[in-house]
């Protein structure tokens, strides 16, 4: 957890671990998913994390609970990705 109370902190090495321990149980990681306070828009860390995992995040909105996915393509364009909820 960061400092600010706005922002949350993922450890880099955590994420490679996750991404091993994964590996090692025959499973590949698809998507990167979190909340944020307010809104579906990457942040700057977002951002910056996208450049180290190109694959799908997948952000919630805590207060509208709205959902988008977005990754970082070529050329640093962000594409927003279609999510589609499957009911339960």
């Amino acid at each position: 957890m960061s400092k600010e109370s706005n922002k949350f902190h993922l450890d880099p090495a955590a994420i490679i671990e996750a991404f091993k321990y994964s590996e090692l149980g025959g499973y590949e990681v698809v998507a990167l998913v979190h909340t944020h306070k307010q809104g579906t828009l990457p942040s700057l860390l977002d951002l910056e994390g996208m450049r180290l995992w190109p694959i799908p995040w997948i952000i919630i909105d805590e207060i509208e609970c709205s959902v988008r996915a977005w990754i970082l393509k070529e050329k640093e364009e962000l594409e927003e990705l279609t999510v589609k909820l499957m009911p339960t």
